[in-house]
């Protein structure tokens, strides 16, 4: 550090040098310095609404940069409410740097006005987590924080003083390392041949990508025209790996039943007597192959290896050097039964899916509301969407679109916080939040987030004025009535001219089309408010 300099503008600093370019958080006199000093650094302070928005918002950041979000909160209330987010970037493994605001160092411990033990309230999910004592070492904590974050893949947390937040450093501190070079594990020989072996004496393979098969998909898709093998993708994953053409790449491996059908995990996974899981946490492992399959997985992170489902073969290595490695020792396969079976699965699945799309009704069911989207929105488009509504995720055809939608965690009210986070990153695609009437209710303030900083995210809501998930869950399970599930009549058009960009609500099937048109033409943010069914 400089002499002279002031800690929070070392902090900016040190979180520039880690590559961190947005830092998510709301102002307030707990943080109101150290947010100063992550501007006068050159970083953009992103004012959101909440700040659990806002931690969310840094865990996409991460998720879409491979990069180190960042979060800031005010006090004991700005910690308390960034939990939900900081969770979701916990449990995808999402490095983020999560800086809390306290009271002053000499009020601590004297049940102060806004005083929690925040490092005791974040010990359950974070991979570093201190209270900065004095501003002599804040470089070094916060250098610290960010390479455990990157190193760990998780989130890291420095709770910081409002006395020394201001205090200058006259001594000049050793510069401290940037980011990180990460290690890559190389694929061991013996591991290589041993899957080969698996793979060219198995009948029915089958191919599940994850996350860490993203950017080697034509390794991926090499390897299964080699071995015919159907390549399916998780929901997180998408067409990201490779684009779906129902040929080879079949698309998302969906685990929930459609028209009282068994999920099509278990009727196409129960049949493989093979399967080579590629970078994926997939967490319906279990019940959707064989308990006597041969598996085979290819992960970065040995804590996944094994996780969910007996390993025969594991191979802690990077997907594309391993995937390029068993291309040259499996052997071209001439049968094609297991692939036309899972594609006349798939088919049938598509199929359904298609009529049901192709149905007018009013009023607006879920799957033509998709249907109609999926024919507006532009094939380079970034689709946002949450844990609802569910027919979107089933039914939403992706072409050479990025679907974005949370991992493990699956709360609601993730899709502004996200949307916000990928138009930044990518300022010219198009940004499309789908999203069910209860989530957006979450986080719909975040809207006012997207006006301020310009961003020309469209919002498209699926408005049954109920919340849909837990009602079909109910009614399977007989419990509850209509009236706890209901969350009243809302209209978001208003509220979108409230904000002050354009609104438009629609109930006529027949005016869908020409009003997605409309609402996807403008060149800032919009809001299209659809009355839709239950379904």
């Amino acid at each position: 550090m400089t002499a002279g300099k002031r800690v929070a503008d070392s902090i900016g600093e040190t979180l520039a040098r880690f590559g961190v370019k947005y830092v998510f958080g709301l102002p307030g006199d707990k943080v109101n310095t150290l947010a100063d000093g992550v501007a006068r650094a050159g970083l953009r302070f992103i004012v959101v609404r909440d700040e659990g928005a806002g931690a969310t918002a840094a865990g996409v950041m991460s998720m879409l940069t491979g990069g180190l979000g960042a979060c800031l909160g005010m006090g004991a209330p700005g910690a308390v409410r960034m939990l939900p987010g900081l969770y979701g970037a916990m449990l995808d493994g999402l490095p983020v740097v999560a800086l809390t605001g306290q009271v002053e160092s000499f009020h601590i411990g004297t049940d102060y006005t806004q005083e929690i033990d925040t490092t005791r309230l974040f010990s359950a999910f974070t991979v570093y987590n201190h209270l900065l004592v004095t501003g002599n070492n804040a470089s070094l904590m916060i250098s610290r924080a960010c390479r455990a974050a990157l190193v760990h893949r998780g989130v890291a947390h420095v709770s910081v003083p409002t006395d020394i937040q201001s205090e200058v450093v006259e001594q000049v501190e050793a510069k401290y390392p940037g980011p990180p070079t990460m290690w890559r594990p190389e694929p061991r020989e013996d591991s290589v041949e041993a899957a080969a072996k698996i793979l060219n004496s198995a009948d029915r393979i089958l191919i599940l990508a994850g996350r860490g098969a993203v950017g080697h998909g034509n390794e991926i898709k090499k390897l299964s025209r080699k071995l015919h093998a159907p390549v399916f993708t998780t929901r997180s994953t998408g067409a990201s790996v490779m684009p779906i053409d129902l040929d080879h790449n079949m698309g998302v491996l969906i685990a929930s039943t459609i028209m009282g059908r068994a999920p099509l995990a278990v009727r196409v996974g129960q049949r493989a007597d093979a399967v080579l899981l590629i970078g994926t946490d997939y967490p319906y492992m279990s019940e959707a192959f064989r308990s006597d399959a041969k598996v085979i997985q290819i992960d970065t992170n040995p804590a996944n290896i094994g996780k969910r489902i007996g390993v025969d073969v594991q191979i802690l290595a990077d997907a594309g050097e391993t995937i390029a490695l068993l291309n040259r020792q499996v052997t071209q396969r001439r049968g094609l039964a297991f692939l036309n079976e899972v594609r006349q699965e798939t088919q049938e699945n598509f199929q359904m899916t298609e009529e049901m799309k192709n149905q007018p009704s009013k009023p607006i069911t879920h799957y033509y509301l998709t249907k109609i989207l999926e024919d507006s929105v532009g094939e380079n488009a970034i689709v946002v969407t949450d844990s609802g509504p569910f027919h979107f995720k089933e039914s939403f055809r992706v072409k050479k679109h990025l679907l974005l939608m949370q991992g493990r965690y699956q709360g609601m009210g993730f899709g502004m916080p996200a949307a916000i986070a990928a138009q930044l990153v990518y300022p010219k695609r198009e940004v499309v939040l789908a999203e069910g009437d209860a989530s957006f209710l979450q986080c719909m303030e975040e809207l006012m987030t997207a006006v301020q900083n310009n961003l020309p995210i469209k919002v498209v809501v699926f408005n049954n004025s109920t919340n849909a998930g837990p009602k079909f869950a109910g009614k399977i399970s007989g419990v509850g009535s209509d009236l706890i599930y209901d969350i009243g009549h809302f209209n978001f058009a208003k509220f979108a001219e409230a904000c002050g960009v354009y609104g438009r609500r629609v109930d006529d099937p027949r005016e869908l089309r020409r009003a997605m048109d409309d609402v996807l033409s403008k060149k800032t943010a919009a809001v299209l408010d659809v009355i839709t069914a239950e379904d």
